[in-house]
């Protein structure tokens, strides 16, 4: 996948599956009893997994090149 993959990948993320877990922590808050740890600590995990997702996209978006183009725009020393 090149970067314009990885680019739309973490655009994906950030934009729409990382509003769910913030609607599922949201409604976490309102749970009661045991409920409320279980879906909190879900809620999290899930906000923590997409975000660790969205950076590792941008950063593989980042730093890939497309076989097919030599010049590659961003280079690493």
């Amino acid at each position: 996948m090149g970067a314009e993959g990885w680019f739309i990948f973490g655009m994906f993320m950030f934009f729409g599956a990382f509003p769910i877990g913030v609607v599922l922590i949201d409604f976490c808050l309102h749970a009661t009893g045991w409920w409320n740890a279980v879906l909190r600590t879900v809620g999290a995990l899930a906000v923590v997994g997409l975000m660790a997702a969205l950076f590792y996209g941008i950063a593989r978006g980042a730093e890939s090149c497309d076989d097919t183009v030599k010049d590659c725009s961003i280079s690493t020393p």
